[in-house]
This record gives structure tokens, sequence and C-alpha cells, in this order.
């Protein structure tokens, strides 16, 4: 065998092994992602606060990083996106539909968490929002666990 052939041989067997190191470095963030797509969520606590009584907050994570919901009283929408354990959303947009202050107060609250979370972890049907600092900012609970 050739020096050149050697050689040759060499990259293309460190390209292999480059390739299938970053493959694997992937698949937790590829894991993460696939495991909150498709799936619904409703906010145990925000702030300290509950939802106020007959508000129905959700928040769903569709497929290609679009996140949808009801803040409770208006729809929303936006992105986010996934990276092994790091999450960011934004930006959101909502409809404009008026409501009485403490609905429209937990509905901003919501906004402004989902907007500040960094980081999440999720333990079966549970899931945690944390901030850059690592504070816990809401635990949701999923709606379409089976």
């Amino acid at each position: 065998m050739s020096n050149f052939s050697r050689i040759s041989s060499r990259r293309q067997w460190r390209a292999s092994v480059v390739a299938l190191t970053l493959m694997v470095l992937g698949l937790p963030a590829l894991a993460q992602s696939a495991e909150l797509a498709g799936s619904e969520w409703r906010p145990d606590w925000a702030d300290g606060a509950t939802s106020p009584s007959g508000t129905e907050v959700l928040v769903r994570f569709e497929a290609e990083g679009r996140v949808t919901g009801n803040g409770g009283c208006n729809r929303f929408f936006g992105s986010y996106r996934v990276t092994n354990d790091a999450i960011e959303f934004g930006p959101l947009g909502a409809t404009r539909m008026a409501c009485p202050d403490p609905v429209m107060d937990h509905e901003t609250a919501l906004f402004k968490v989902l907007e500040a979370a960094k980081r999440f972890k999720r333990n079966g049907a549970k899931l945690s929002l944390f901030d850059a600092d690592g504070a816990e900012l809401m635990q949701l609970v999923q709606t379409d666990w089976g």
C-alpha cells in the first residue's frame, strides 16, 4: 500500500469517527426536541400563581419548532428551539381580546415566563422551565399523557 493510500485511508477513518461522534452527541438534542413535539401542557403554577378559575391555559409544542396555546384569554403562537436541556421561546404573538384583570395579569405572567425560560427538565408528564440562573419559573403537566 502506498503512502498516499495509507494517508487517504486514515483521513477517511478519522472523518467517519468525527461524523459518528457528532451523530452520537447530537442525539440528546434530537430526543429532547422529539419528546416535546406534538405534546400539550397545562401550567401547574407560574410565579407562584394558579390559573384563575374558569380559564383554560394550554401550551402546545408542535412540529418544526412552533408553539401555540391559550393563555387564559388569548390564543398565542410563536416559535421554540430545543438544544439538549436548553429551550428558547419567541418571539411570541397573541390575539388581542380583553379579559378581566386577574386573567390578563396571569396571561401576561405566563408569556413573560415562557420568554424568560432558558432551560427545561422533563420527568414523565411533568415539565419544569428554568431561567438562565437555574431558578425554576414554572411547572407544567402534560394533558395528552397516555
